[in-house]
């Protein structure tokens, strides 16, 4: 490399941490460049799920399973199906937490469903 070339390099790094500084200034005024997606329904959850079971479907075919042993491959309902069944878990843990804690409970009301029940006492009449 010659002297040009280096010096070509190092503006180029200079100017990347600039940037970055100016990113880390951004973050301090509040101005965070984060995107967060948060699931608030259980038809959406399901959308979402579908639609990424159907890309994935779609981009991970069976064609060499299909090529090789036909009896093997799977229908693209059956590719949604299981990709959906691998996503659904994915999807509670990060996307739908808040979703998934609502369908775990029991009762509507927050009272009853902190309510503790307290063992009875036996006695004879």
């Amino acid at each position: 490399m010659d002297k040009a070339q280096i010096n070509a390099v190092v503006k180029q790094i200079k100017k990347i941490r600039s940037e970055s500084g100016r990113d880390k200034e951004e973050k301090k005024d509040g101005k965070d460049k984060k995107f967060s997606v948060q699931v608030s329904s259980k038809p959406e959850k399901v959308m979402i799920g579908l639609g990424l079971a159907a890309g994935m479907a779609i981009l991970f075919d069976d064609s060499k399973k299909r090529r090789k042993h036909p009896e093997k491959a799977r229908p693209f309902y059956r590719r949604c199906y299981d990709n959906y069944k691998k996503l659904d878990g994915l999807l509670d843990s990060t996307v739908a937490h808040d979703l998934k804690k609502r369908s775990e409970r029991q009762f509507k009301d927050d009272v009853l469903e902190n309510m503790e029940i307290e063992k009875a006492l036996k006695f004879d009449l």
